[in-house]
């Protein structure tokens, strides 16, 4: 990383942190909310923090793969639901590059640009004359009611299109033509309003959208070259490394204080406790280490031959999965040494562990990559497209 980039990536870490104080003072409105506080909303707007992926060309920051996994560590870290959102809105102001000049610049060119995404083929695109009409449902579009704009993916429907690998679309559409389900009830990052979006026959432009996979970008960059399929896993990838270590963190502020019953000593004194804070730091920093290794090795087999290249994406959602659970281990760990604190309300160990349970539910975080892996490595094709 040149010196520039190091700065750029020191300015963004300096805005995220300045979000601490308000996220402390509104920690309670993440969870009886369900979606982002108004208050630590605007504080990410005037931070400019939702566009971290846009081209410079819309006002983006257009940080580099390597350097969001430290911004969004940082993030994640001050809570998980603003790491969840960050990393998103990241990933969705990307797709400007892919887009006509005078669109990326209406949709992404204001601070206040955020596009909820939803990956989830649920949608169905009838071509219409200049473009499609879109009708579908589509779950899990994080910051939805905080949202500019919605971005959904779609099954072109002609008879052409019946086979089994049906041409899929990347739709572009204003808020206001979606409607918003308030269904985001559940344990976990409950502060990123995660609802499903409802689109009935809606038209958009044949400029309004653009291939699921391999876009041509119309930006230069070696992150717009990146395939989809890694680089929006990795996003949201990276919230469990944060949350780890937030948990290390806090369980470091309890232990000079507290004891366990049949002992003085603060828990930072007892053996131990010593030993497992000692796996539960190698389980973050692995996962984190495994992370980075995999993203230069997908980032350096760009132009590579075709074998290298399946097996250089195959390992880095590896690296994906490998991470969650490493982590999801970390927290574990702290939470037994934390004892009754990791279960009280009051303490922030006890919402880690539910932001974690649920953030590594994400499917791009499936075990199922260890299969896949595990066929490439024993020489047979990843008997999956989606990789």
């Amino acid at each position: 990383m040149g010196t520039g980039e190091a700065t750029v990536k020191a300015a963004v870490i300096d805005r995220v942190r300045a979000l601490e104080s308000v996220a402390n003072d509104h920690r309670a409105e993440f969870d009886q909310l369900r979606r982002m506080p108004p208050a630590v909303m605007q504080a990410i707007i005037d931070n400019d923090l939702l566009r971290l992926w846009a081209p410079a060309s819309v006002g983006g920051a257009a940080l580099s793969a390597h350097e969001l996994v430290d911004v969004i560590i940082a993030a994640s870290e001050i809570e998980g639901a603003i790491g969840w959102m960050l990393t998103n809105s990241a990933a969705a102001s990307r797709l400007a590059a892919f887009l006509p000049p005078h669109f990326a610049h209406a949709w992404f060119a204001s601070p206040r640009s955020l596009t909820t995404v939803s990956t989830a083929a649920s949608g169905r695109a009838l071509p219409a004359d200049g473009g499609y009409r879109i009708s579908g449902r589509w779950p899990f579009c994080s910051s939805s009611q905080e949202a500019t704009r919605f971005c959904g993916l779609c099954e072109i429907v002609t008879p052409e299109n019946s086979t089994d690998t049906p041409e899929l679309i990347f739709v572009h559409l204003d808020i206001d033509s979606v409607k918003i389900e308030d269904n985001w009830q559940v344990s976990g990052l409950r502060g990123t309003g995660s609802c499903d979006v409802v689109v009935d026959d809606v038209f958009v432009e044949a400029n309004g959208v653009h291939p699921f996979v391999n876009p041509e970008p119309r930006e230069a960059g070696l992150l717009y070259r990146l395939p989809t399929l890694s680089i929006f896993p990795l996003t949201v990838s990276i919230v469990p490394l944060g949350l780890a270590r937030a948990a290390l963190k806090e369980f470091r502020s309890l232990a000079t204080k507290r004891s366990r019953a049949g002992s003085s000593l603060p828990l930072a004194e007892r053996e131990w406790i010593q030993f497992e804070i000692g796996r539960a730091e190698a389980h973050q920093r692995g996962a984190h280490a495994f992370i980075l290794k995999a993203l230069d090795e997908l980032t350096s087999s760009i132009d590579s031959a075709p074998e290298r290249w399946i097996e250089a994406r195959v390992n880095f959602r590896l690296a994906l999965t490998y991470s969650a659970n490493a982590c999801i281990e970390a927290v574990n760990i702290i939470a037994a040494c934390a004892g009754t604190s990791a279960i009280q309300e009051t303490h922030r160990i006890e919402r880690i562990g539910r932001d974690m349970a649920a953030a590594t539910k994400h499917v791009a975080m499936s075990a199922n990559n260890y299969l896949v892996a595990g066929r490439v490595a024993l020489g047979q094709p990843p008997g999956v497209s989606r990789f």
